[in-house]
């Protein structure tokens, strides 16, 4: 196995085989001879103990459930961590030189760097790293914010980038996914920034120039089938959900307000023209991620078609119809949808093998 997760996908097949297995013998009787089922129950038994000791993975629900309140206690953790070293790091700030307040900034996100490096090495599941390396994240936020403080420094775009590209380093070195997520949405909104700043102009997101986010963010989804196969699948889906949420958010705030877009246009001919883009790239998003079996992005367009619906209808009609009116036209819609995406389903399976 190249990877824990295909270890864990091999198991998981194996318990799916013997609960179908045993669900057909319930309905047809046994069909294995004990020869081949005693064969096959140790073959599948040691199977299982070699990719726990290879990869620990869950070879039970009970253990997946562990593990996966396990996982939450550890981004909790981790989130709390890096709450508390920022606040302390601010109560006592005033009191430390500024000499050994920039040495501190600067060997934290090193020390934790470290640190991840040597849980990922000695742990197999990520719980100790998780803390680690969020708490990387933070520091570097917090150097970030000091440097800038110290030297009275405006807010930037490169700060914004130099904080994505660290992110995004350790999610893809360290194979955190939502490290990679965020670590690209934010270096995607700092590039955004930084091509502004270079031009002399408000790089700021309420400046008018939403629309180059919405470019960036189809930049960002397209990247993974660009590189062809150099990224991880789990980690290419992250890349393309920082996209979509880039992508998303300026369509939404240009269809609500036409003066954040650069289009030449009276705003309400601007915002009609991303009410049309949001449906449009939604279904396009939507039949791409199915046809491909993007799960993540496939679930990403389907929740942004429905809220941006729903947003729109309140855009609408709220303040023309009667309520019950209202309702009974957000039903139907919930149904038409329900009718749309079951038909796309349907031609997807018949399209893929």
């Amino acid at each position: 196995m190249a990877s824990r997760t295909e270890a864990q996908q091999r198991a998981d097949r194996i318990q799916a085989f013997r609960a179908e297995l045993g669900e057909v013998e319930g309905e047809l009787g046994p069909i294995l001879s004990e020869e081949t089922r005693s064969r096959l129950n140790a073959h599948h038994d040691a199977t299982l103990a070699t990719l726990a000791a290879q990869w620990d993975i869950d070879r039970n629900a009970g253990e997946h459930q562990l593990s996966l309140g396990m996982r939450v206690a550890s981004l909790v953790g981790a989130i709390a961590l890096v709450a508390a070293v920022v606040t302390f790091f601010y109560r006592i700030w005033g009191l430390i030189p500024t000499a050994a307040q920039l040495l501190i900034v600067t060997v934290l996100p090193i020390a934790f760097v470290l640190g991840t490096d040597y849980a990922t090495r000695h742990e197999r599941k990520h719980y100790f790293a998780t803390i680690t390396v969020l708490l990387a994240v933070g520091s570097f936020a917090l150097a970030l914010a000091v440097i800038a403080g110290i030297y009275n420094l405006p807010p930037s775009p490169f700060a914004t980038v130099a904080w994505g590209v660290f992110t995004l380093a350790l999610g893809l070195g360290y194979r955190f996914g939502l490290l990679v997520y965020a670590g690209m949405l934010v270096l995607a909104f700092g590039l955004v920034g930084v091509l502004l700043r270079l031009q002399g102009l408000d790089w700021s997101p309420d400046s008018g120039r939403l629309d180059l986010h919405l470019l960036m963010g189809l930049l960002v989804v397209a990247m993974p089938s660009l590189l062809r196969g150099r990224l991880d699948e789990n980690l290419a889906e992250m890349v393309r959900l920082a996209g979509m949420t880039l992508a998303a958010a300026a369509i939404v705030f240009c269809a609500g307000n036409g003066r954040l877009s650069v289009l030449p246009m009276r705003p309400g001919v601007v915002e009609g023209i991303y009410d049309v883009a949001g449906f449009g790239l939604g279904a396009v998003m939507l039949w791409l991620g199915l046809r491909n079996r993007w799960r993540w992005s496939a679930r990403a367009a389907g929740g942004f078609l429905v809220l941006f619906t729903y947003i729109k209808a309140f855009d609408w009609w709220w303040e023309l119809l009667p309520n019950y009116v209202f309702f009974l036209i957000l039903g139907a819609i919930a149904i038409g949808a329900l009718v749309v995406l079951r038909r796309i389903r349907m031609s997807v399976r018949e399209v893929t093998p």
